[in-house]
């Protein structure tokens, strides 16, 4: 009889816990967030992005700890949202896309150099064609190589007087 209390205590505590653990973990996660925002365009920056503040001709690289309703606090200091003068971004996609694009090119170049070195070693008429191959992959490569270290670093610049207006809001 007492045992059967027991199973009977013990399975109402594992039955409770499961559903308080889907309440608690079922639950979305509201967090505060930038909202830059010009006419119908929307854009969103989160904790934890890299950012460049400006406020009055000041640049700040900062890493975005958290945000509440009126300040943008990184580690060392908090900044007022309504004194920011612009706020630069850099997108995920952006910086994947200049790695392949910039790859690509370095690949393009050293498979051309090396035609080059290998056209210059052989004393045939091959030669001569591995050497003119080689130039136009060169000529090819190194553009390309560095189209994609600038769109590596291509980012984004909301500016107030462009009309951008900055705001925080709970997103989930």
């Amino acid at each position: 009889m007492i045992l059967r209390k027991q199973i009977l205590f013990i399975f109402l505590i594992v039955f409770l816990s499961i559903v308080n653990s889907e309440k608690i973990f079922g639950q979305k996660k509201i967090q505060t967030a930038l909202e830059l925002s010009k006419n119908n365009k929307f854009r969103y920056i989160k904790s934890g992005r890299k950012a460049r503040i400006h406020i009055n001709n000041q640049k700040y690289k900062v890493w975005i700890d958290s945000i509440s309703p009126d300040k943008i606090f990184t580690k060392d200091t908090a900044f007022e949202i309504d004194k920011i003068d612009k706020i630069a971004i850099r997108y995920r996609g952006t910086m994947i896309s200049g790695s392949i694009i910039g790859t690509a090119g370095l690949l393009f170049t050293g498979v051309g150099t090396a035609m080059i070195i290998q056209g210059f070693k052989s004393n045939d008429l091959g030669g001569v064609f591995a050497v003119i191959i080689g130039l136009a992959i060169d000529i090819i490569g190194v553009p390309v190589a560095g189209i994609g270290a600038s769109v590596f670093f291509i980012g984004k610049k909301y500016k107030k007087n462009k009309g951008w207006k900055f705001k925080a809001v709970q997103i989930e």
